[in-house]
């Protein structure tokens, strides 16, 4: 049986010396249909997972009602970057850590493979140079010969190094350098603009190295090995239409980059049985012109066409406040349907506080049919976008810490999606961007999602739906959706058994 009362609310309930009958019975009637419109209410768990549920249900109740007088306590409330150590301290992180999610839908290659990995691999190969600018590196890169720049000086970052008298600390200062985590967030970013151009400052630097061919093909397979690790069995990235460089300058047409991916994530399904695959959605940028725009329209046409099983269609990002809106750009997304083609459109669209102009993009994103909306921050302003997402069942890409972190929302309790959850909206649940803020590809997001999207009472129903949504709207075939969710029912079972057996005591004598 669902337990929804927490121990703080029976203490208060308490109090109330005497409830008519008649009152408690239209009362319970509200908050039964409440809940059982709520995403994963309506799932019937077994023996085992009920036991399960028990486990973490009762931990997730322990860490709300410790955070009932204080909010300071409580993880969801305060900034990632002051919370994330906490977060993954506590029992709830550590059985979603270890949970099956599914798939991730809205990443972006870039800022998908730990900076970890950055540092202690990619920046120890040769050829490896920095651009150091007032003691900030700004541009990195591989050059035989590296450019002049009257403005920063091009250092070896093997030879620099070396020339330290401590590598540890040399190598940490090259993290600090890619990382936006700080100790004082508010401080250092006060507003969306300053943090946004600091994002925009971190995809500048590593550019260099993940457009670099050698890196490229190794960063995937490191991606999807990260993920795999964190429980993730398949990944759809955007992805801009680059032109990867070898050592002596050359480059390589999106063509090869296609083709480099297809064969990588064959590899790596190849090395790991139990990992679904990985998709591209190509990504333009709302700053381009719009004669760029079409071309890129043109372009994605061409590779959905030419390789159907890899590349999925089509996106346009950037900070949506400042930015081009999708209406800017309507002839140029209107061009498939002149050529009678369908072009898939997986749009960023109501990533903003704001309800017109910018969180129109909703209603333009609709009407052009994209198949997912990616943040969709906005929607619950736009009630007959609402209406229209329930009703076609346009699934919506929530990424929790992103929108934390890139300030349109400070505490998570209070984060728009918590709407769409409680009304069985077809929301999935992704990172976005979690290397540069330090997070699990999958783990830090679900655990905000729980502990703060879903409502106190929402138990192991949510998590095991939310992560079944990820299969379900995915742009998997119907083929490969079956099989990624007989695999992720093993994993599943697997996790109940693992998570129960752990937390069985065996009583003696």
């Amino acid at each position: 049986m669902r337990v929804f009362i927490s121990l703080v609310w029976l203490t208060m309930l308490s109090n109330v010396q005497s409830v008519p009958a008649w009152y408690n019975a239209q009362r319970d009637a509200i908050l039964s249909t409440e809940r059982l419109q709520s995403i994963g209410s309506t799932l019937t768990l077994s023996s085992d997972e009920e036991a399960v549920n028990s486990i973490i249900f009762r931990t997730k109740q322990m860490d709300i009602n410790g955070a009932i007088n204080d909010d300071s306590n409580y993880i969801p409330a305060v900034h990632f970057f002051q919370g994330r150590k906490r977060m993954e301290q506590s029992k709830v992180f550590e059985i979603i850590q270890q949970m099956p999610k599914g798939a991730a839908l809205h990443l972006h290659y870039g800022s998908i493979t730990s900076n970890d990995w950055l540092v202690k691999n990619v920046t120890y190969r040769p050829n490896c140079y920095m651009c150091v600018k007032q003691n900030v590196i700004t541009l990195t890169g591989f050059y035989l010969t590296p450019p002049v720049d009257k403005d920063c000086r091009w250092l070896e970052i093997s030879a620099e190094r070396a020339k330290s008298r401590d590598i540890a600390m040399f190598d940490q200062r090259l993290y600090n350098n890619l990382t936006l985590t700080v100790d004082n967030p508010e401080v250092v970013y006060p507003s969306i603009n300053v943090i946004w151009k600091r994002l925009q400052q971190y995809f500048q630097t590593v550019q260099g190295l993940f457009l670099h061919s050698p890196v490229l093909k190794d960063a995937l397979y490191e991606t999807l090995k990260e993920f795999h690790e964190d429980g993730v069995q398949y990944l759809e990235t955007r992805i801009g239409l680059i032109k990867p460089y070898e050592l002596n300058g050359t480059t390589h047409d999106f063509t090869w980059t296609v083709e480099t991916f297809r064969d990588v994530v064959n590899e790596f399904k190849q090395d790991y049985q139990d990992f679904s695959g990985a998709k591209l959605i190509i990504a333009g940028r709302k700053t381009g012109n719009t004669s760029a725009i079409l071309e890129e329209v043109k372009a994605t046409m061409d590779l959905v066409e030419q390789f159907p099983d890899v590349v999925l269609g089509y996106d346009l990002m950037e900070q949506e406040d400042v930015k081009h809106t999708l209406l800017y750009y309507i002839s140029e997304l209107l061009y498939p349907r002149t050529q009678k083609s369908n072009l898939p459109y997986f749009f960023h669209a109501g990533e903003t506080e704001w309800l017109h102009i910018h969180g129109n993009n909703l209603i333009d994103a609709i009407l052009l049919k994209t198949e997912r909306i990616g943040h969709g921050f906005a929607i619950p302003k736009h009630p007959e976008v609402m209406r229209l997402i329930k009703k076609r069942n346009i699934p919506i890409e929530v990424n929790p810490i992103s929108n934390q972190v890139l300030k349109l929302v400070s505490d998570l309790r209070n984060h728009p999606a918590a709407i769409l959850i409680s009304q069985d909206f077809p929301v999935c649940i992704s990172s976005d961007n979690p290397a540069p803020w330090e997070a699990l590809p999958l783990s830090h997001d679900f655990y905000m999602a729980y502990m703060a999207l879903a409502a106190p009472d929402d138990d192991l129903r949510f998590l095991k739906q939310i992560a079944m949504n990820s299969i379900k709207f995915s742009k998997m075939t119907n083929r490969e959706k079956a099989s990624a969710l007989q695999q992720w029912e093993t994993k599943w079972k697997s996790f109940i058994k693992r998570v129960k057996d752990a937390n069985t005591i065996v009583y003696v004598g």
